[in-house]
């Protein structure tokens, strides 16, 4: 179960986008939407895929990792993902273990000059040396 407040059911996010900043201080999980996390040393591969299930459970439109340089902190990629719903085909006696799981719906590195721009969850733009604050 996705918690955050201060109600510590077993995970919580790097930082979340919430509908309504009027909502702190009670469960929250309807109106987030978009969760993400940092990559770290810290954090293996699989443990940002096992992160992934407990947001896409909970309904969670959309979660980003962001990944920072090996040496320093500056941000050099940010990744983002939208939850499918369904899935498609699978091989004979396969079944899925979730019945939603995120895509990736697109990536931005120091390498485009623009910084981040997208229009899901809503329309923002992001450039790099805002995240460098």
């Amino acid at each position: 179960m996705f918690s955050v407040a201060g109600e510590f059911d077993c995970l919580v996010p790097d930082f979340v986008v919430y509908r309504n900043a009027g909502c702190l201080g009670r469960r929250v999980r309807a109106d987030v939407l978009l969760v993400g996390e940092i990559l770290s040393p810290s954090k293996t591969r699989s443990d940002m895929e096992a992160r992934k299930g407990p947001y896409s459970d909970a309904g969670i439109p959309c979660y980003w990792e962001v990944a920072t340089a090996r040496t320093g902190t500056a941000i050099e990629m940010v990744r983002a993902y939208a939850l499918a719903a369904g899935h498609g085909p699978l091989p004979g006696g396969a079944r899925p273990l979730r019945l939603a799981n995120y895509l990736v719906v697109d990536e931005w590195t120091v390498a485009d000059a623009n910084g981040i721009r997208t229009s899901f969850p809503f329309p923002m733009e992001i450039t790099w040396s805002e995240l460098a604050h």
